[in-house]
């Protein structure tokens, strides 16, 4: 794979404009999760080892123009945000195990589902226009909806599909499943069970995860495939009726995996790299770290708006704006306090600020 330093772009502050966001928060206390960060350096897998509270954050609009955050407002404030979504102007988002849908007319939808957990992306279809699918980050599977009608189109566990691998706190291999006669036989080999019998009294903390899926997208390109980041496994799958694919492997905790029109995509985050295709990009003598995190790389996320790419770098607290044909770069701190998880590019309008007034 090619890589290309982002310390040898141009920075430049003038060659995109003006571009509106929306994103979410995860936590408005960065520092409590940088050190929960640490701490799960030491274990077998990165993450926590043990359910916790979740943290308020929220859904904030802003722009980002010539260099600097403009016009930046807190919409509303939920519990842990994660997957955010925005197409024919309208609004969706996660908070912690419920997903909140908002028309321009204000409408406003919720779907809730017991296997919900930890819900880190959302996306509306690019196929029909009343799906919805949404990634069930605490319980490996995603489902896809008819949010309207409140109706599941489809589910899938990563569990039943080949990825029912997890770990302890030591390292050592536990397998996971909802299914009664697979636990039985899996015991009966002699293998350690996490049996998840009732999803609203049991529980798996992120290191304790099989294929830990941080994202799902549809795949442009394919009605009826799916696109499907693997955090702990270090891959990025593609899946279809007939099984999977892989379309990237060896990463470093990743986000955000999905194919645009004519390319393959996915943040490679702790790998501190954003690939496209078989071209990586490397953020690694990128000045601007705490020096807690000087010698790690957390690149959040990220999306394209059109040529741009807009990349969350967490450890730099900034957005970063590339323009990857003409070599130009833009970097725009934001709040310190901010824990960034995702963003899209949109505005909400007077009926839907109403709407989000009115969510406790």
């Amino acid at each position: 794979m090619k890589i290309i330093d982002l310390s040898t772009f141009t920075n430049n502050d003038e060659f995109y404009g003006s571009l509106d966001i929306v994103i979410t928060v995860k936590s408005f206390e960065l520092k409590a999760i940088r050190k929960r960060y640490l701490e799960s350096k030491k274990n077998a897998r990165v993450g926590s080892v043990e359910r916790r509270e979740p943290s308020l954050g929220g859904l904030v609009s802003m722009s980002l123009h010539r260099g600097a955050i403009v016009n930046e407002e807190v919409l509303v404030r939920v519990k842990e945000p994660r997957g955010i979504a925005y197409r024919d102007d309208r609004l969706a988002f996660a908070s912690e195990n419920q997903i909140l849908v908002i028309h321009p007319d204000g409408t406003l939808y919720k779907l809730n589902n017991e296997w919900f957990s930890y819900v880190h992306t959302v996306e509306f279809s690019p196929f029909i226009r009343d799906r919805i699918l949404i990634s069930s980050s605490g319980f490996d599977c995603f489902f896809e909806y008819d949010y309207p009608a409140q109706q599941e189109i489809q589910q899938w566990f990563a569990w039943e599909h080949g990825f029912a691998r997890g770990c302890d706190q030591e390292g050592n291999p536990v397998y996971i499943t909802r299914i009664e006669a697979q636990r039985l036989a899996w015991e009966a080999e002699g293998k350690k069970v996490n049996f998840i019998a009732d999803p609203a009294t049991d529980h798996l903390p992120t290191s304790q995860r099989a294929a830990f899926i941080n994202s799902v997208y549809y795949d442009p390109n394919s009605a009826g495939s799916y696109i499907a980041t693997l955090f702990h496994r270090g891959e990025v799958i593609r899946i279809r009726e007939s099984g999977t694919d892989l379309l990237f492997s060896g990463l470093k905790s990743p986000h955000g995996g999905r194919i645009t029109a004519a390319h393959q995509f996915v943040v490679n985050t702790a790998g501190g790299t954003v690939l496209i295709d078989d071209t990586g990009y490397a953020f690694h003598e990128l000045p601007g770290k705490p020096q807690a995190m000087a010698s790690l790389e957390w690149l959040q996320n990220a999306i394209f708006i059109g040529k741009y790419c807009i990349v969350i770098d967490s450890n730099r607290t900034s957005f970063i704006v590339l323009d990857f044909d003409r070599q130009y770069k833009s970097v725009i701190p934001f709040n310190p306090d901010y824990a960034v998880q995702d963003l899209v590019s949109g505005s909400v309008n007077k009926k839907q600020m109403e709407v989000l007034s009115l969510i406790a």
